[in-house]
């Protein structure tokens, strides 16, 4: 019963066919607007490919692009990135001169999405210009969100600016977010130029390293500079909150991101919340008690935290 529809008989919906050698430029539009509707970003693909071969001319280019955009962050949303290299070469050999915007489609949701193969790719192309390359970093500095990615990239060379960048900005990373460092810690983030892609992912490693160093004014001065719409701007809400202790997590996502940046191990962190929760029962005794226990571990993990809660012991006790 199934038949070449699936196993229910259902067909999946989408546009109507139409007869491709002889539909009109407004059947092509709808039918690619069709697919789209319907998440068939292939089919629209295809359609505007047609669209744009018999109709040449700048608002059919702009439909081939939007599906283009489309099925690009379906590909890798759904973790189908085999199909993204030939289908990017097909939309070049289409449309040549839109070759930077459709690369650009491709980057930025691979970056996203943690494959800087596509980056990669078109960094090492010989043929790059310098407005290709001035584009691939835009999409650094905007869609960057796993620096490990660049710094593991093996298809660039260990001393291309970008890769080294990213390598010390992870490993500073994950020196700061795992307690607090020497004066050395940062060191390997000077060679990152303040125009460099790798900027704000800099000053956020920095602005950490001052969340631990307890120097508020100095985190709010970085996370003020790191631009909105950069990678990392997702963290500067979470810098001030931990920086002031001023508010609540506005979603899950931001208190993650402040368990990542305080670096206490999940054990510590279920202790921690233990003791909120006696808090919040008005259990004084509970929380005394909980809390001079933890004290010794929470000293060594994150010494500024551990002055905190000895402040409210002190206020409990009393």
């Amino acid at each position: 019963m199934g038949g070449r529809h699936g196993k229910h008989g259902k067909k999946r919906g989408g546009p109507a066919p139409v007869a491709l050698a002889t539909a009109s430029e407004a059947q092509l539009r709808a039918e690619t607007q069709a697919f789209l509707a319907t998440s068939q970003h292939r089919g629209a693909v295809n359609r505007a490919r047609v669209l744009v071969s018999r109709f040449p001319g700048r608002a059919s280019e702009e439909l081939y692009v939007h599906a283009f955009r489309q099925r690009m962050a379906a590909l890798f949303h759904g973790g189908r990135t085999a199909e993204v290299a030939q289908a990017l070469d097909d939309a070049v050999a289409d449309l040549p001169g839109r070759r930077s915007e459709l690369v650009a489609a491709c980057v930025g949701p691979a970056l996203r999405a943690g494959d800087a193969k596509p980056l990669v790719r078109e960094l090492v192309r010989p043929e790059a210009t310098p407005q290709d390359v001035e584009m691939l970093h835009d999409a650094v500095r905007r869609h960057l969100v796993h620096p490990c990615v660049l710094a593991d990239a093996q298809d660039l060379p260990t001393d291309h600016a970008l890769r080294a960048g990213a390598a010390a900005v992870w490993q500073a990373f994950r020196a700061v977010t795992s307690g607090p460092t020497g004066p050395t810690a940062l060191d390997a983030l000077r060679e990152i130029p303040r125009r460099s892609p790798l900027a704000p992912w800099r000053m956020t490693v920095e602005a950490v390293h001052a969340l631990y160093a307890g120097d508020v004014s100095r985190v709010e001065a970085l996370a003020g500079a790191i631009p909105n719409d950069a990678a990392c701007a997702p963290l500067v809400p979470v810098l001030r909150r931990l920086a002031t202790g001023r508010g609540r997590p506005a979603s899950d996502t931001e208190g993650a991101l402040a368990e990542v940046l305080l670096g206490e191990p999940p054990e510590l962190r279920a202790r921690l919340r233990q003791l909120d929760e006696a808090l919040a029962g008005d259990d004084s005794r509970g929380f005394v008690n909980g809390a001079i226990r933890l004290m010794p571990k929470l000293e060594r993990a994150n010494p500024r935290l551990a002055t905190d809660l000895a402040v409210e012991i002190a206020r409990q006790w009393g």
